[in-house]
């Protein structure tokens, strides 16, 4: 019989809001691990405010890596116009772990990080 499973009760801890910012045509830093702390991101939202379809690139890079098409969560991922997408599955950082994103063009999609930092 399967399990029901609430995705706003993953942990003891509350979530909270870890970035939000918009993404530029180049690669930018979306969020860095602090060291000392390890990092859980429970949410991705990654909203489009264009009125035309655009597309997103979000990297999960580790203290010693680079952006490449290994580490890509999502590459050239699709949203239409004035849509949102949400992503809920967990994503583990350490200290120092960054979250990279590219848009197609600037200022057009919103991305924001919702989880925990420990």
């Amino acid at each position: 019989m399967p399990t029901e499973y609430n995705a706003f009760q993953r942990s003891a801890q509350p979530r909270r809001k870890l970035a939000s910012k918009t993404a530029k045509s180049s690669t930018t830093v979306l969020y860095e691990c602090p060291q000392g702390k390890s990092c859980m991101i429970e949410t991705i939202v990654m909203c489009n405010v264009h009125s035309g379809n655009s597309s997103i690139r979000i990297h999960h890079v580790g203290t010693t890596e680079s952006e490449a098409i290994s580490n890509a969560l999502y590459y050239d991922l699709s949203l239409s116009a004035k849509a949102t997408t949400i992503d809920d599955s967990v994503k583990y950082l350490t200290a120092g772990d960054r979250i990279l994103m590219q848009g197609s063009s600037s200022d057009v999609i919103c991305l924001t990080l919702y989880g925990q930092e420990s």
